[in-house]
């Protein structure tokens, strides 16, 4: 849905290096012979810059997945981020994780790495399609290449669809957790007992103060109740519980 394929060309002779920053803040080759790097402790290869002439404008993004700020690129990584805070099955994220070199002297540092539940880590790269030229397929074929050879993978995304891209911005306004979630989450979910609603009900339901819409639109965030986000939402569209929802 919100990211391109790759295809992989045959890699180089040989495993490129790999330079990464680990909680001693100390930037290091790392010998893969001893296991893949600690990814939860991985602290940016680099800083992100920006001048008058950047294509890229440095975005600081709250991330609920690791508790903290992400100093990222640009928008199109921000919305990427977004995304993969969204999805239940990720557990953390790292940006600039990772700085490949290979022998011919070309290097490339990914722009994201992320952690799901089964601990299994895929690194990214945000790039408008418009943007995926020659230069960057090269970089972007051998950094897959060399994630699946270590056991990782690799995705290239150019942007979420943008009725997607609208109502993600639209939920994760209300991934701070309401402190009167748990009050509000009973009679919420028991909406739910009979089946999938109409989002006019769940928010008619609401006593005129605002405290159950605030809470249902955190518990859409959280993946608790589920919205189709490819869809235009409107008072039609269906609310699921996730217990009525394929994961």
């Amino acid at each position: 849905m919100s990211s391109v394929g790759l295809s992989l060309v045959s890699p180089l002779e040989g495993s490129p290096t790999w330079r990464v920053i680990g909680p001693d803040g100390v930037l290091s080759e790392w010998d893969w012979a001893s296991g893949a790097p600690p990814v939860r402790d991985l602290l940016p290869v680099r800083k992100v810059r920006s001048a008058a002439l950047s294509r890229h404008i440095p975005v600081r993004a709250r991330v609920s997945t690791i508790g903290g700020p992400l100093l990222l690129e640009s928008g199109l990584e921000h919305e990427l981020v977004t995304w993969l805070d969204h999805r239940r099955d990720v557990e953390w994220i790292v940006a600039q994780p990772v700085r490949l070199t290979w022998s011919d002297g070309i290097s490339h540092c990914p722009d994201i790495l992320a952690v799901n539940s089964y601990g299994q880590v895929q690194v990214w790269d945000a790039r408008p399609a418009a943007r995926q030229d020659d230069a960057f397929d090269l970089k972007a074929a051998r950094t897959g290449a060399e994630c699946e050879r270590v056991g990782w993978s690799y995705s290239t995304f150019a942007g979420l669809p943008a009725v997607a891209s609208s109502n993600l911005r639209w939920i994760a306004g209300a991934r701070r957790i309401p402190e009167w979630l748990e009050a509000a989450r009973p009679a919420l979910m028991e909406l739910f007992t009979a089946g999938p609603r109409p989002l006019r009900d769940v928010l008619a339901s609401d006593d005129g103060r605002g405290f159950r819409t605030r809470a249902f639109w955190h518990l859409v965030w959280t993946g608790d109740l589920v919205m189709e986000l490819d869809e235009l939402w409107d008072e039609d569209t269906l609310v699921v519980a996730r217990g009525g929802a394929e994961a």
